[in-house]
């Protein structure tokens, strides 16, 4: 997602900097150019940079409190505490966003209980070390849960079943490898199955960052348009000969 989303944050940058360069250079040049064409000209300047500076300060207001919130949610997951796993079972309820990381979560599950029972490593000692491939606080809880249930002879599906933290379809494909005693087979088509809703997720969400990202984009051009551009032309015709 990441990658993707460079070109339109460099657009993104460009435009925010023409704004700053508008209301920082160009419009206080042309305060000094008209100001000695009558008393309306420098007005009118003085109209145009307010409205780019106004212009500016909500683009960085917007912006600034989506950084905030981003690093407030960073801190907040730091360390291994109650608060911590609070915000990462919030961040899976969220909408849209929750699916794709619960998405990323089983993959990330899946692969390593793969790996290890294809190894031969118990199902519960592979519960425990996949636990660590988790990122996701709340769910490395529930997978680390499951694995003392199993240890304590509770069938694998069932301590799956229980956890809101696993979609169901896992446990009931588990329960279909336990029929079998194929249970590594399980978990393979599972991260195949993942792995591609991991996929159609991530498309899913480059397909609405980025249009979003040329919609601000495109408001920040239409900004500097409205709000300097065109009153400067106007000025520019207004003063000179017919």
């Amino acid at each position: 997602i990441a990658g993707a989303l460079v070109y339109p944050a460099m657009v993104l940058a460009v435009a925010f900097l023409g704004l700053i360069l508008v209301a920082a250079v160009v419009a206080p040049k042309a305060r000094e150019i008209f100001s000695q064409l009558g008393s309306e000209a420098p007005r009118r300047i003085e109209s145009a940079v307010s409205a780019a500076n106004l212009t500016l300060v909500t683009f960085l207001l917007l912006v600034g409190g989506v950084i905030a919130a981003a690093v407030a949610v960073r801190a907040l997951r730091r360390g291994d505490g109650p608060r911590a796993t609070r915000v990462d079972r919030l961040l899976l309820s969220v909408p849209g966003f929750g699916s794709y990381l619960s998405a990323r979560e089983m993959v990330n599950l899946t692969f390593a209980l793969e790996t290890l029972t294809e190894s031969g490593v118990p199902v519960e000692e592979a519960l425990a070390e996949a636990a660590h491939a988790v990122g996701n606080r709340s769910c490395r809880e529930a997978v680390q849960a499951c694995a003392v249930e199993v240890t304590r002879g509770v069938p694998l599906s069932q301590a799956l079943l229980s956890r809101s933290a696993f979609p169901d379809r896992i446990g009931r494909w588990v329960i279909i490898g336990e029929r079998t005693g194929q249970v590594e087979k399980v978990f393979r088509q599972l991260r195949i199955f993942y792995q591609a809703e991991l996929e159609n997720r991530t498309q899913v969400v480059l397909n609405l960052v980025e249009p979003a990202l040329i919609i601000v984009v495109g408001a920040v051009l239409l900004a500097i348009i409205l709000t300097v551009v065109v009153p400067l032309f106007s000025l520019v015709g207004s003063i000179m000969p017919g």
